[in-house]
Parts: C-alpha cells; sequence; structure tokens
C-alpha cells in the first residue's frame, strides 16, 4: 500500500524541510513558519528521534509528505511526576491525505515512545475525524472544564481605577525577567503539586524561559504575562508574611456585536508565603491562595485581569462593544463570588478534545495503570472519599 513512501526518523540537516512542510500544510490557519522554528529551537527537551517523516520516493529527492512529532514532557499528578509525549505537528499535504501516512507515522510514533519510557500519551484536537481516528488507535478523552465570563469593560475600568493599594500589578518580558521567573516557577510547582490535578506540565527554569517565555509569532494576541506581590509586615507567629500573583494571558478580537474580544486567562496562580521584605531568596512554605482566602484570590484574579485588559488597549475602544469574554480553566477559577464582580455572566463549558493513551505501565494513588480506563478512573468520584483529581492543562505549554 505504501511502495511509493519511505518511512523514517527526520534527520537533523532536513529540519528546514521540516519546517517549510508545516508552513505549507498549516498555511490555510494562518501559521507562520516561525512558529514551527521556535517550537524546536525553545524546546529544551527536543528530541530529532520524536520526529516521524513519510517521503514520497522521487528520482529527483525524497519529498517529506507527511509528519508526525512527539514532544518529551513530564506531567504532574497528584504531587508526582510521570513522563509524557505529546503528540502535535501531524501534517499531511493535502495531495496524499485518505493513504494511511499519518496512522503510520503515529504507529512509529507509539513505537518510539515505548521504546524510551514514556508513560502516557497526551494531544488535543479539534476536529470529530482526527478524534476519530485517535480513538481507533487506542486514544481515549478526558473532558477539559472552563469558565467562560461576560465582564462588563465598565467594571474592569473600575478595578483599573480603584486598585488594591498594596498591589502594583507589572507587565512583565517573560524571555527576561529572571528573578520573577523563579518565582513563578516556585509558585506553579507548588501550587500544583499541592492540588489533587493531574495532566499540568513541569517546568524546569530552562523550560521556563525558553518555551514559556519566548515571544508569540503572533504579536496581534498580546501575550504576556502580569505579576504582583503583595508584603505584609505583621506576619505575626510565621513572621513576615507575601502574597505574590501572576497571570498569563492572551487576546483575541471578538466578532459578536456587543463583545470587544476573549482574553484567554489561560494560568492564574496566587499564593502566600513567609519571606523578608526585599528578599529574593527562593520560596518557601507556600501555600495555595485559592484555599486559605478565597476572596483575595478573586480579587487578584479580576485586578490581574483588569490590568491585562488596560495593557491590551481593549479600554480606549471608542465604539458600542462594552463586554468583554474572559475564559479560564475551571479549577484555577475564583470560587468566591465578590460583590464587586456583580454584572459578571458566565457559563461552565467543556473541551472534549484532549485525549490520553497509556504506552508503559506506572503507579498512581496507589493504583497500577494498564489501560485508557484507569487513567479515566483518577477523573472519577471515588465511592468511598468522593474525591477525584481535576484534569488541568495550561494553555502556556501548549505543543
Amino acid at each position: 500500500m505504501h511502495e511509493e513512501y519511505i518511512f523514517r526518523t527526520l534527520k537533523e540537516e532536513e529540519l528546514p524541510l521540516f519546517f517549510d512542510h508545516l508552513a505549507v500544510v498549516f498555511q490555510p490557519k494562518g501559521t507562520p513558519r516561525q512558529y514551527f522554528v521556535d517550537h524546536w529551537n525553545n524546546d529544551p527537551y527536543r528530541d530529532i528521534n520524536g520526529i516521524k517523516v513519510a517521503l514520497l520516493k522521487d528520482p529527483y529527492g525524497e519529498k517529506i509528505v507527511s509528519t508526525v512529532r512527539v514532544f518529551r514532557r513530564s506531567v504532574i499528578l497528584d504531587g508526582t511526576t510521570i513522563d509524557m509525549g505529546g503528540i502535535g505537528e501531524v501534517a499531511t499535504l493535502p495531495s496524499h491525505l485518505r493513504k494511511g501516512l499519518a496512522r503510520r507515522l503515529l504507529q512509529e510514533a507509539l513505537s518510539y515512545m515505548k521504546t524510551v519510557g514514556i508513560h502516557i500519551s497526551s494531544l488535543h484536537v479539534s476536529s470529530g475525524p482526527a478524534q476519530s481516528l485517535y480513538k481507533s488507535m487506542g486514544w481515549s478523552a478526558v473532558d477539559l472544564h472552563y469558565r467562560k465570563y461576560k465582564v462588563p469593560v465598565d467594571l474592569l475600568q473600575q478595578f483599573v481605577a480603584t486598585p488594591l493599594v498594596i498591589i502594583e500589578p507589572q507587565p512583565m518580558d517573560l524571555s527576561d525577567n529572571w528573578e520573577n521567573l523563579e518565582r513563578m516557577s516556585a509558585l506553579h510547582e507548588s501550587v500544583l503539586t499541592q492540588r489533587s490535578v493531574a495532566g499540568p506540565i513541569k517546568r524546569s527554569l530552562e523550560y521556563w524561559r525558553e518555551w514559556i517565555g519566548s515571544p508569540s509569532p503572533y504579536p496581534e494576541r498580546k501575550v504576556t504575562g502580569f505579576f504582583s506581590t503583595i508584603q505584609r509586615p505583621d506576619g505575626g507567629q510565621t513572621g513576615p508574611q507575601a502574597t505574590t500573583a501572576y497571570l498569563i494571558s492572551e487576546y483575541r478580537a471578538g466578532h459578536e456585536s456587543e463583545v470587544i474580544g476573549e482574553i484567554n486567562a489561560g494560568e492564574f496562580i496566587a499564593a502566600s508565603h513567609p519571606t523578608e521584605v526585599g528578599s529574593k531568596k527562593a520560596l518557601n512554605d507556600i501555600k495555595d491562595l485559592r484555599d486559605i482566602v478565597p476572596s483575595l484570590y478573586s480579587r487578584l484574579f479580576w485586578q490581574l485581569v483588569a490590568a491585562y485588559a488596560e495593557y491590551a488597549d481593549l479600554m480606549t475602544l471608542e465604539n458600542q462593544k462594552r463586554h468583554v469574554i474572559v475564559r479560564t480553566p475551571l479549577s484555577l477559577a475564583p470560587t468566591f463570588e465578590d460583590k464587586e464582580c456583580k454584572g459578571i455572566q458566565y457559563e461552565d463549558i467543556v473541551d472534549e478534545g484532549f485525549m490520553y493513551k497509556i504506552i508503559n505501565d506506572f503507579n498512581a494513588q496507589e493504583v497500577r495503570l494498564q489501560e485508557n480506563q484507569d487513567w479515566i478512573n483518577l477523573f472519577e468520584k471515588n465511592d468511598t472519599t468522593n474525591a477525584k483529581l481535576e484534569h488541568l492543562f495550561l494553555r502556556s505549554d501548549s505543543f
């Protein structure tokens, strides 16, 4: 069936051709070639052996016609970590579709992940046909829940005009502010390992700087982070206290008559921790603010969202669009109903596009996970404790 094709691992010297191929396939979506170049150069865990290609045999030279890439990652699972292989850059030229090339390359990718000891594979799809392909090859869907707010611009303007006195949200260059990245890294790892979640990527400082901090190839989306620290010298028995929060957002223009656009507040973390005023030492004894002071967590969330809206010039537009959509993972959304937030409408939505497949057995919650259903069971309520893990994936980690 595939006599006219060669299937193998990409060679280092073929990377420019790989980027060219991806740019052609994803051109209808407007994805620039630089996006794929950055995906390679800014990935500290990149592995050329994880790129599988199908080449058309040709007397004048082989041509890449289909690709699959495995992104090496570790994910947080209820306080521990497991090795994950993310499937991405699945791309077949239109003239070579429906010939089984993607299926064959996915089989090659599965063999690679099995050999290198990866525990679980993850991917995200947006179309039914693609999901059917992955399901037929053993991947299973796990829902990811979001909260979608419709926020009056006037309310965001109030948060900007009357900020908490001790808060000074500042935009930051994620690729250049090493001190803030260190603090954000400590917050991210400590808070997410405290929570009963599965799916977030575990990040090294190198990954923070190179992957999270890399400039977006989509300048119109205004991707940036906001960072804020509250110093509280009256910390009591535990000594001086501080509350630190950060938000990473991006924006897309809206097409509805009353909506300016959508802020994807894809990553918000806030925590309390003991520290000396002005100290630059690593954070310790970090406590998740969502659990201990939900009212402050809520206020910080909206304060930083408002600061981002001002940064993105969403409140200076002279038109009839007087609302902004704010979208955030449900497990990061505020649980406290702040009286200052009256007028905000919301609905909970589900993304059904995340899929997982167990590659090599591993232990989690004192159970040996061998099949996909074992993984899915982690997110179901337990008859004894009525507890379950929350599925969480942060947009900043998308591959």
